[in-house]
């Protein structure tokens, strides 16, 4: 983890950490690259959102966001490793995307999921 905080940093990328209280333990992590930030505030209208599990070597969950442009191209809003599938860490997933967000910024208006429980939960109450 410490090694992935340092390249975020070495590389200028956005990032939020969220650690938990009692240990200092990083439970979730987000990130993005700065571009991805400006894309993000041009072309928020549409995003698509999935978690993979159980595909690396310490069994955590990736949730990955991605917007559409007005071309129908993709790029990658943002990234996040999070503890667990549950609504609190898509809350917390959530939140700090929005927080890219510009004032005044058009809220997406799409959200496409893999009918996610947890995540359509949470995707319908985070603003």
């Amino acid at each position: 983890m410490q090694y992935l905080i340092s390249k975020l940093k070495e590389n200028k990328y956005v990032y939020y950490i969220r650690e938990k209280c009692e240990s200092k333990t990083v439970q979730n992590i987000f990130w993005t690259h700065p571009t991805s930030v400006k894309l993000f505030n041009n072309f928020s209208t549409v995003l698509i959102m999935d978690s993979t599990y159980k595909t690396n070597l310490y069994k955590i969950p990736l949730f990955e966001i991605v917007g559409v442009i007005s071309t129908y191209l993709t790029y990658s809003v943002g990234f996040a490793f999070m503890a667990s599938e549950k609504e609190d860490n898509f809350t917390w997933a959530l939140r700090m995307l929005l927080k890219l967000l510009k004032p005044n910024r058009v809220m997406p208006k799409v959200v496409v999921t893999d009918r996610d429980t947890a995540m359509m939960n949470v995707v319908a109450n985070v603003r």
